[in-house]
């Protein structure tokens, strides 16, 4: 619901081309953040027989999603810089601020599997995308 709100104010304003990036950016990291809330709340879901993602096929399939995602990610945010989308300075919040904690998250995520842990990489998503909202308004 995130992303659809870029792509309705796009069709509103009669540019939904401007809305196609802000809407996969975020769409991405909701996404993102909604598997990785699924992993924090996995031991509840299970008593309360809800199948999310993680519930249903395990914590490292569920991390692979994310890495795949994040990789996914990084290379469309690169993409409306070098169509010249976006100008230098997008690129250089998305390279300095929400990619840094995109690898940071991933990493967090590769090596733990406790909630605290799944708790602070979803802060992190929630200031990526604060991050790379405020690098598409800068930038554009």
């Amino acid at each position: 619901m995130t992303g659809l709100a870029f792509l309705f104010g796009g069709v509103s304003v009669g540019n939904i081309g401007a809305a196609v990036f802000p809407f996969i950016f975020a769409f991405t990291i909701n996404l993102m953040r909604e598997i990785v809330k699924d992993m924090e709340d996995a031991e509840g879901d299970v008593r309360a027989n809800v199948f999310t993602f993680p519930v249903k096929f395990g914590f490292e399939k569920a991390k692979t999603l994310l890495y795949v995602l994040a990789l996914f990610l990084v290379i469309a945010m690169l993409i409306p810089f070098l169509l010249k989308i976006y100008n230098a300075k997008y690129l250089a919040l998305i390279t300095f601020a929400v990619v840094p904690m995109l690898i940071y998250g991933m990493q967090i995520l590769h090596k733990k599997n406790d909630t605290a842990s799944f708790g602070k990489v979803s802060l992190l998503l929630k200031l990526q995308m604060v991050f790379g909202l405020l690098a598409i308004f800068l930038g554009s």
